[in-house]
């Protein structure tokens, strides 16, 4: 099968420098390139933000951005047109719609993100089989989500995958906002879209699972080592909910 060709630029610790600087970058892409934008890490179940490292040696360690300031750092970079530049954001975090909403809000096409608490081991596997599609396919986003939704019907029983459209393909000038929730495709409604992600569902953790996810030093699921090690205490949360009927 022919795969398009990608190259990929990673940071193991991501600082929210980095997205300025990838911003920054876009610009001097040629016209023609596909730019995805891709964060895994943690998500922030009250705010719907994203936390980032902080500088090395600093005494907080992680640092939460919402979705409002990342948008705004888009907005001021898009003197260069980014946002016709950026093909996708994929947000492999929990609760991170609201987030993607922000995006979208200032142009970003495409967005891929989660309404829910998310296993580090799903949204691994998500990932890597949506973009082996995209690799065959570039640009059927849409089609590939799909396609990865149905083949992992059993993984996603209690996780909500969402994808953000700014401009649906059928309805031209309508944006297109689903989410794979129980089985099916469904549009994302207003009011689902003004919840507070701390009124999800409690999600169950399946049974005979391995835990991986808990030894995962990326998911900083840890025990905090003091009140402002934010992100330790969202990784907290999340197995919480991950581990509580």
């Amino acid at each position: 099968a022919n795969h398009s060709h990608f190259v990929f630029e990673s940071h193991a610790r991501p600082q929210i420098r980095h997205f300025t600087d990838e911003l920054r970058d876009i610009a001097d892409h040629a016209a023609n390139e596909r730019v995805i934008l891709h964060f895994s890490g943690h998500g922030s179940g009250s705010s719907g933000g994203l936390y980032w490292f902080s500088d090395a040696g600093m005494k907080i360690q992680e640092n939460q951005v919402t979705g409002e300031h990342l948008s705004n750092l888009v907005i001021l970079w898009d003197r260069a047109c980014v946002t016709q530049r950026i093909d996708c954001v994929f947000l492999n975090a929990c609760h991170t719609l609201r987030t993607g909403l922000a995006l979208q809000s200032v142009g970003v096409k495409i967005v891929v993100c989660w309404q829910t608490v998310v296993k580090q081991s799903v949204g691994r596997k998500f990932s890597f089989r949506f973009y082996d599609l995209i690799s065959r396919s570039p640009g059927e986003y849409r089609i590939s989500f799909s396609t990865v939704c149905n083949e992992m019907v059993q993984d996603l029983e209690h996780f909500e995958p969402c994808l953000l459209c700014l401009n649906d393909e059928t309805d031209p000038g309508e944006t297109l906002n689903i989410s794979w929730c129980s089985g099916r495709m469904t549009k994302i409604l207003s009011d689902v879209m003004k919840q507070d992600p701390t009124e999800a569902p409690v999600i169950s953790d399946e049974e005979g699972d391995d835990n991986s996810d808990q030894e995962d030093p990326e998911k900083n699921w840890r025990p905090p080592a003091s009140q402002t090690d934010f992100a330790a205490l969202a990784g907290q949360a999340e197995m919480a909910a991950l581990t509580t009927l």
